[in-house]
């Protein structure tokens, strides 16, 4: 759960402003994002549950072509090629990353650089967080791609969700005034509830294999508060 610190006055407009703004006027705010003018097939590098449980729904529901998938586990790609009907199952990885495609990475951070390696130059690649299991890592994975001229993000998705578009636009706006402090609470406990049955939680209490729970879930609630702080500067 997000908390916001309005320890600071508010003036008096921002009060009139808080005053008036309604849970009506909260849903009237941009809940989606654009869709791109034009789409690109997508070929995705692993098939495990992340990809079967959010990536490829959300890419159907979204009408985006997905054109093939990789797994070093051949069964796992055929199943998830099966299940959603995707085209085409790689044999290698370098087979994958030469189709001129977009690039979905979502492998296990651990190993995001090597794979990052045998990606084409000037290449698009949405890289699955967390983007590096520390910091070491990370800007190590920030050179290569800077240095090979990618298009790359990093699959923050709150920063698009419908529930989060409309509280950023009101940050910015200072509706609920300035964001000074976020207080995040009961992620685990959460997260064992509604994800247990589906995503197993175990690896991420594992540092050596993800960076920790902090890193693979925390990292999604600091880049959202952070962007957010981001915009109310900018908007001064």
């Amino acid at each position: 759960m997000f908390r916001w610190d309005q320890s600071k006055k508010l003036n008096c407009r921002q009060t009139t402003q808080l005053d008036q703004f309604t849970t009506r006027d909260l849903q009237s705010l941009p809940q989606s994002w654009p869709l791109p003018r034009k789409q690109h097939a997508i070929d995705i590098i692993a098939a495990g549950g992340i990809v079967r449980d959010a990536h490829l729904p959300a890419y159907r529901k979204a009408g985006f072509p997905v054109a093939g998938i990789y797994d070093p586990d051949p069964e796992q790609a055929h199943a998830r090629a099966r299940e959603f009907g995707i085209p085409r199952v790689y044999e290698s990885l370098e087979e994958a990353v030469s189709q001129e495609n977009a690039i979905d990475l979502a492998t296990p951070p651990e190993a995001h650089l090597e794979v990052l390696q045998k990606i084409p130059q000037g290449s698009t690649v949405l890289i699955q967080k967390p983007m590096g299991r520390d910091l070491e890592e990370a800007r190590k994975i920030l050179e290569l791609c800077r240095e090979k001229q990618l298009k790359a993000a990093v699959n923050f998705q709150l920063r698009f969700s419908p529930m989060m578009l409309p509280i950023r636009k009101a940050l910015a706006r200072g509706v609920f005034g300035e964001l000074n402090e976020v207080e995040i609470e009961k992620i685990k406990n959460d997260l064992s509830k509604n994800f247990g049955s589906t995503i197993k939680l175990n690896y991420k209490y594992d540092p050596n294999l993800i960076g920790g729970l902090i890193i693979q879930v925390g990292s999604v609630m600091i880049d959202t508060s952070i962007k957010n702080k981001l915009q109310q500067i900018k908007n001064k």
